[in-house]
């Protein structure tokens, strides 16, 4: 792949003497910076010529020449700006390239570098060995230091260091400086003495460590070690500036015994050290928020392998923490249940997130019905995992299963005791009858009760009887308790018994409730019963002839009136008891009467 100006491309390589250069030590410190920029490990500035590319820096990687179609920076030299490859794996422009497949390359950030009529002279890249992403502003000084990279490669016979350095302090953001080895800032970047609001000469040949007003004694040795130190010293120094505002720099030092010198990178971190506090803060608030949560709060990826599990969690599931990351949804929803399960993790990749019920096994065994609202999030190497929140419902499922249980025992029981319920709901001027007191009254589902009709089916004397005992009892709270005739819509009467009860809130009545019964068969039963009594005392009263009726007691039920004469028996109302009546009765009398209650007659034929 070349670009379109490749011919004229080649052509200045040629003439600015590009072609077939070796190493160039002075760069190996942009390759340096481009790594701290981009806190990349490795760093690669080349000369992109015809059939290969040549390195003339690296950092964390030896080459020297690479095939240029085994190159991902060729990708970089078809346009003027950087190339970022997140992840090469999953690039079709780089995810078979047997160089990344070899060193594990999985990121890739690109600039090219433009002279100054556009034309690409060859790449600065930085890679990584996972996948990553450059901010904008890193992206941006990358580029910066692209231009003065081109500028080096362009004089690099008529400049020395000094002025390739003071290029790259002119033009970066971060805090470089050189020191002498007596830690006097021999230069100094202009980011540098922003940063402490003082220009850039009145810092030259000033002391390192009273800038930095350190006062640390471990800060200070560990600084100082670095002209004894083969290997870059990293630490981090905390300055007061005049504002009383800190300022938190991230250094690496290298000493140059060559030189004399000792070059120091520095990174202002404090915004991110703020920001990364701030982090630190959510994350522990999240952390107490998940492990203290009133329910199920758990983590899975979207295969449903469980990643973790609150402590409330695990309890209410029967498992502890070691065993919860074995675990899948498959292993914790019910078997019958599991044809839910690729459904719903469909349904959560889809849309981002997914709430309902579901149920879940205890290790033992036990159902658990949770109602979850679940989120999909992704984390820092941008996998995929889902966040979920669940309360348990279980006790009040199981209450809800009883209670409409015994819901329909009750209803059934009425429905064969013949008895419903009923509500006057003052409050909301709604009256609610239950399903045997609709069947009762003969109306269909549809009916709908109200006090105005909830009296109609009763003649007038007794409709309005009902309307004011009811109003007497929301005025004076007394219950009332009747026998009436109901008139059903289809001209069947029954005989009911309705009985009310109102209840007081703060004086005032706030509803009346009571029951309907359906009392017809025994109430014409009873009154049968009455008028067969009657029918029978009235015959024993005035039958010409000596009757008496005594119970199994042997307490009188009826005498004729001939028997009370015959007898003179005219005053027994303190006398109920046959032996009461006849103390002397003889004693084969008595057994002849207990024979007869057993049901043996007895017939004097004397």
């Amino acid at each position: 792949m070349v670009p379109e100006n490749e011919l004229e491309r080649l052509n200045i390589l040629y003439s600015f003497g590009l072609i077939g250069l070796g190493k160039m030590p002075e760069l190996d410190v942009f390759a340096e910076i481009a790594c701290r920029i981009t806190e990349c490990p490795t760093s690669i500035i080349a000369i992109m010529e015809k059939d290969s590319q040549r390195i003339q820096s690296c950092i964390g990687i030896d080459l020297d020449m690479v095939d240029r179609k085994n190159t991902v920076c060729q990708y970089t030299l078809m346009g003027s700006n950087p190339l970022m490859i997140k992840d090469t794996f999953e690039d079709p422009r780089t995810s078979s390239n047997p160089l990344i497949q070899a060193g594990h390359i999985r990121f890739y950030a690109g600039v090219p570098l433009l002279d100054d009529r556009g034309y690409a002279l060859g790449t600065l890249c930085v890679v990584d060995y996972h996948s990553n992403i450059l901010t904008d502003t890193q992206l941006t000084e990358l580029e910066k230091l692209a231009q003065a990279v081109v500028t080096v490669l362009l004089a690099k016979r008529k400049q020395n260091q000094a002025s390739y350095f003071k290029e790259i302090l002119s033009v970066t953001q971060n805090m470089i400086c050189v020191l002498n080895e007596d830690f006097s800032i021999k230069e100094i970047s202009p980011a540098f003495a922003d940063s402490f609001d003082k220009p850039v000469k009145d810092l030259l040949e000033g002391d390192f460590f009273e800038l930095l007003n350190i006062t640390d004694q471990q800060i200070l040795t560990k600084l100082k070690s670095v002209k004894t130190n083969a290997d870059e010293v990293q630490v981090k120094t905390v300055s007061i500036l005049n504002d009383d505002n800190k300022i938190i720099i991230d250094w690496h030092l290298k000493h140059n015994k060559e030189n004399k010198e000792i070059f120091a990178f520095g990174r202002n971190i404090t915004k991110e050290n703020a920001e990364k506090i701030k982090l630190e803060i959510s994350e522990r608030k999240f952390r107490n928020f998940f492990e203290n949560g009133i329910g199920l709060m758990s983590m899975h990826d979207l295969d449903g392998n469980i990643l973790e599990v609150n402590e409330k969690g695990r309890k209410a599931l029967g498992y502890d923490l070691a065993e919860v990351t074995s675990l899948n949804l498959r292993d914790l929803v019910p078997e019958v249940n599991q044809y839910q399960i690729n459904p719903y993790l469909e349904r959560i990749e889809t849309l981002g997130e997914d709430s309902g019920m579901m149920v879940m096994k205890h290790k033992n065994g036990e159902w658990i019905y949770w109602l979850y609202n679940n989120m999909l999030e992704k984390d820092p190497q941008g996998r995929q995992y889902v966040v979920s929140t669940a309360l348990n419902l279980t006790e009040r499922i199981v209450l809800e299963k009883d209670l409409l249980t015994t819901k329909q025992i009750l209803e059934q029981t009425s429905a064969v005791a013949q008895v419903g319920g009923w509500e006057a709901d003052l409050a909301n001027n709604k009256i609610f009858w239950s399903g045997s007191t609709r069947n009762i009254h003969g109306v269909n589902k549809d009916f709908i009760p109200t006090m105005e009709n909830v009296f109609s089916f009763f003649d007038p004397v007794d409709s309005e009887f009902l309307a004011q005992s009811f109003q007497n009892a929301v005025s004076t709270g007394e219950p009332y308790d009747f026998e009436l005739k109901l008139h059903k819509p289809n001209n069947e009467n029954i005989w009911v018994r309705i009985k009310g009860i109102p209840e007081f809130i703060d004086g005032k009545c706030d509803r009346v409730f009571g029951i309907i019964q359906d009392i017809d068969q025994s109430k014409n039963l009873y009154l049968d019963l009455g008028m067969q009594e009657a029918m029978l005392q009235t015959f024993v009263n005035h039958v010409p002839a000596s009757v008496a009726m005594f119970g199994n007691d042997m307490n009188v039920l009826a005498l004729s009136q001939q028997w009370k004469d015959e007898f003179n028996q005219h005053n027994i109302s303190d006398k109920k008891h046959l032996y009461d009546l006849f103390p002397e009765v003889p004693a084969y009398r008595k057994e002849i009467y207990s024979k007869a209650l057993e049901g043996i007659p007895y017939k004097n034929t004397k």
